[in-house]
């Protein structure tokens, strides 16, 4: 990753006319998508620890379909209803969370 890069072409910011090279431009999306993704994980994270302290009624453990459930709406939830960025969050495909919603709602399972 530490390789050489040559010359980069310089743009100008529209907003500020502060002169930017077009792959810096591109360094600091790719920046401030990591940090938005890194913030996001941790809020699921978070939340996924709070679910797992806080015990059933019956004191049994809650069975990994519930988690799933919980961690899939929570991130459908966190990004408000897109499901391609609650897939990337998770780190599962869009495919796998409308196989769940299809499944889920075919079985009649709770989804709020």
């Amino acid at each position: 990753m530490n390789r050489p890069v040559g010359p980069l072409p310089v743009t100008t910011s529209p907003a500020n006319e502060f002169p930017r090279s077009e792959g810096e431009m591109d360094l600091v999306t790719l920046l401030e998508i990591n940090r938005n993704l890194m913030v996001a994980l941790r809020e699921l994270l978070a939340r996924a620890e709070l679910a797992a302290s806080q015990s059933p009624p019956n004191g049994r453990p809650v069975p990994l379909a519930e988690l799933e459930r919980r961690a899939i709406l929570d991130a459908i939830e966190y990004a408000e209803g897109d499901k391609r960025r609650a897939a990337e969050l998770l780190g599962i495909s869009r495919a796998k969370i409308y196989q769940r919603l299809k499944h889920w709602k075919e079985s009649g399972t709770k989804l709020a």
